[in-house]
């Protein structure tokens, strides 16, 4: 065995500057998204829980609350084009099929990052989206698409989202 002691970062390894944001820390901006699901709302609606977020963050925390009374068995949680009605992007970059029908109280949130690899921990909203720098759009929505809602429950979503400036 080999004991080592090195930076994680690999351009510090290689002498270089490394992001300030996996490194030393950088600023971080917290988004609070309530959301009321009306019981008559149906299957493919898409709930945009941030609005034109810039396109450099990186995702570190989502967390997601939600009543018990809500039917939805299948929503995702995804990136849009900005703007009422932009277009879908990856409806379920971020987390799929999350079933809202037994609630997610204070101590057992759902992860809304549960489909980013952890490869993919320190990539930007951009990233995420399949874009490149040259790529990227100005800013995201993030949203909820409803696939299966079920008959009629009517209730709260609470998301906290955390990024760091990338």
């Amino acid at each position: 065995m080999t004991l080592v002691d090195r930076y994680a970062d690999a351009t510090l390894v290689a002498g270089k500057l490394g992001n300030a944001a996996f490194v030393t820390g950088d600023k971080t901006i917290t988004i609070v998204s309530q959301l009321e699901i009306v019981a008559a709302d149906d299957n493919n609606s898409v709930y945009r829980i941030a609005a034109n977020i810039n396109p450099d963050l990186i995702p570190i925390r989502i967390e997601i609350m939600a009543d018990a009374a809500l039917t939805i068995t299948d929503a995702n949680l995804g990136i849009y084009e900005s703007g009422a009605s932009g277009a879908v992007i990856d409806d379920n970059a971020l987390a799929d099929a999350i079933d809202f029908s037994s609630g997610f109280a204070r101590t057992a949130k759902a992860d809304g990052l549960a489909a980013v690899a952890i490869a993919d921990n320190q990539k930007r909203i951009y990233e995420l989206a399949g874009h490149t720098q040259a790529t990227k759009k100005t800013g995201y929505d993030l949203g909820f698409v409803t696939i299966a809602k079920g008959a009629g429950g009517a209730g709260t979503i609470s998301t906290t989202m955390e990024f760091v400036q990338g």
